[in-house]
């Protein structure tokens, strides 16, 4: 098996009061569209869960797929949204090939909105942390490879895929509120 297992943290100003922001970050399809390798599957509105799947290609040759399903909560009182991992029926069967892999993930994200520190009526400081974690069964092209250098290459590709999905997010996000508004005006 191969663990993976990621966390960052980032800390952003956006541009608009702490109301339009939330609200713009409430809207959780959207939301996932701004994570860089992550894509929504499926959503439930309704029952305020989705499900999401990572993927990406490492070494130039091994495709790793990371299924989650999720569940949100949206505290409007506190400006905080929270997305947490949940196992949810249909299972997620993990499943290998020579150069691929795909199984059940952990992917949680909390984002906590806050006033402007310099006063700035119309910038939102938000703070959010963001983990993955999964066990991946080992593709059969690596088989022969010792698990320590395994563990060692996907414990840094990890640590670069998580920042750019951190810092992919923020760019995104920023990017896409400031065309909405030049399109509103």
């Amino acid at each position: 098996m191969i663990k993976v297992s990621g966390e960052a943290e980032r800390a952003f100003s956006f541009p608009a009061d702490i109301e339009k922001a939330f609200v713009f970050f409430s809207d959780i399809p959207r939301l996932i569209g701004y994570l860089p390798h992550i894509t929504l599957v499926s959503f439930d509105p309704d029952g305020r869960q989705l499900r999401v799947r990572y993927a990406s290609t490492e070494l130039g040759t091994y495709v790793i797929n990371i299924v989650s399903d999720l569940e949100y909560e949206i505290d409007l009182a506190n400006y905080l949204l929270t997305i947490r991992a949940v196992d949810r029926l249909p299972a997620i069967k993990p499943q290998t090939t020579i150069n691929s892999t795909t199984a059940r993930g952990y992917f949680n994200c909390r984002a906590r909105f806050f006033l402007s520190d310099d006063g700035n009526e119309q910038e939102t400081h938000l703070e959010y942390a963001l983990t993955m974690e999964a066990r991946l069964p080992k593709p059969g092209g690596l088989r022969f490879m010792p698990g320590r250098v395994i563990a060692g290459l996907v414990s840094g590709i990890t640590k670069g895929r998580i920042k750019e999905i951190a810092d992919g997010f923020v760019e995104n996000a920023v990017r896409a509120y400031r065309e909405q508004t030049l399109e509103e005006v």
